[in-house]
């Protein structure tokens, strides 16, 4: 929940038009569900009775690690249960409008195997043993950058 913001890609082109989304998980629950919603700003037919399978990549600039995450998605179909989470996500002072509701689809994403891994500040060429590192760092300094650690 610290990072929040993911790349959402559904395996099954058929279930919804675009193969990747830009995510934030509202909710994790006990059942190992991640909540979250969708815009819905295309005229397609979805299937509501359909699971498929998705990856969700968890990344944040300046956090020390990233996660990515395998696991059944499907679509919630039922407005009250939508109306009710949306509350409370907002919060009760905020009306709930039926627009709002029309213009999302809220999806649960039940977890299946998650990968953690951990982000390592990439190390300064040594000048004297790599001469021309040494002079192009010296021309164009980099900031230390966070690199995937295996």
């Amino acid at each position: 929940m610290s990072i929040g913001t993911a790349l959402f890609f559904c395996e099954d082109d058929s279930l919804l038009p675009f193969p990747a989304y830009i995510i934030t998980a509202l909710k994790v629950d006990e059942g190992g569900n991640i909540w979250f919603f969708i815009s819905r700003n295309w005229n397609k037919t979805v299937s509501y009775d359909r699971v498929v399978p998705v990856n969700l990549d968890f990344y944040r600039k300046g956090f020390p690690f990233s996660i990515t995450i395998k696991g059944k998605a499907s679509l919630v179909n039922d407005r009250r249960m939508m109306h009710q989470f949306m509350q409370e996500v907002l919060g009760k002072s905020i009306p709930v409008t039926e627009d709002a509701i029309d213009g999302v689809l809220l999806v649960k994403v039940n977890i299946e195997h998650s990968c953690f891994k951990e982000l390592v500040a990439r190390k300064a060429v040594n000048p004297f043993r790599n001469p021309f590192a040494g002079i192009k760092n010296w021309r164009f300094p980099a900031q230390p950058q966070l690199q995937p650690s295996m």
